[in-house]
């Protein structure tokens, strides 16, 4: 029973480890790579013009570089221009008087937002047409932009329960590893613990048996004495009616009186 715990012990042990790796080693590169995410934003008219912005939003922890936006819009584009003037932006494709642009950032550092503006004719009408976006992609060195928050942000409420799940089990192994090795003073203390309760049995056993042999001999003392007593009797009544020159009936009692003669007189000795 023990050699099957601690196989377990171990197993769970050596399980744990190569989860915590894996995951680790995920962590690791999730966390130390840039995660360029984009929204858009609604659109706002200013004179003949309606503005809208591309929000642009690094979550990673490295540096975001070259990060090529492309859009397509509905109408000819009077102006592209970026809300923070000390980020670097260059039309790669497209831009003013055509409907379509590609600009490329110089860097988006980590937790930095970068707003890019985009001005058409305005028309009165919607900017797009139902729920079709005009951000066709976002490109920058090392990967791809997405929508959306990062896995890490949606699961976060996650993290506390897994953090406990994950706690339980290490606490789980490092008590059956302390019990594996506490074991051998457990089963010590048991059989100490057995040869006392087997002391303390075989001493009540005796007193028992030595209780048994004296309730026997009072029981025979009880009974002797009694018997002794009516010896007595019977012959304090024979002597008494030799005395008066009687003649005793039965000669049991005479040899009980002839025992009693020679124990008074010294010939009979008690055993």
């Amino acid at each position: 029973m023990p050699d099957q715990i601690a196989s377990s012990v171990w197993l769970i042990g050596i399980v744990l480890a190569a989860l915590f790796s894996v995951v680790g080693n995920i962590v690791i590169r999730e966390w130390y790579k840039p995660d360029v995410r984009y929204e858009v934003g609604s659109f706002y008219r200013a004179g003949a013009s309606a503005v809208i912005a591309v929000k642009l939003r690094n979550y990673g922890r490295r540096d975001a570089t070259s990060a090529a936006l492309t859009v397509v819009l509905p109408d000819e584009i009077g102006d592209v221009s970026v809300g923070d003037q000390s980020v670097q932006m260059e039309v790669l494709d497209g831009g003013k008087s055509f409907n379509h642009a590609t600009v490329r950032l110089s860097r988006i550092v980590p937790t930095q937002t970068i707003d890019v503006f985009f001005s058409i004719k305005d028309r009165g009408g919607p900017i797009t047409s139902g729920d079709e976006t005009f951000v066709k992609s976002v490109f920058y060195d090392g990967g791809r932009g997405k929508t959306g928050l990062p896995l890490r942000l949606r699961l976060l409420p996650l993290w506390g329960l897994l953090a406990s799940v994950v706690l339980s089990a290490a606490v789980a192994v490092l008590i059956g590893l302390a019990v594996l090795r506490l074991h051998p003073g457990i089963q010590r203390i048991e059989r100490e613990q057995q040869l006392m309760s087997s002391g303390v049995l075989s001493a009540l056993d005796a007193q028992d048996r030595i209780v048994t042999v004296t309730d026997s001999l009072q029981m025979m003392l009880s009974a002797v004495v009694p018997a002794l007593d009516a010896l007595e009797r019977v012959v304090t009544v024979t002597d008494s009616m030799q005395s008066r020159g009687e003649a005793v009936p039965d000669p049991i009692i005479k040899a009980l009186l002839d025992y009693h003669s020679r124990r008074s007189d010294g010939h009979v000795q008690d055993n």
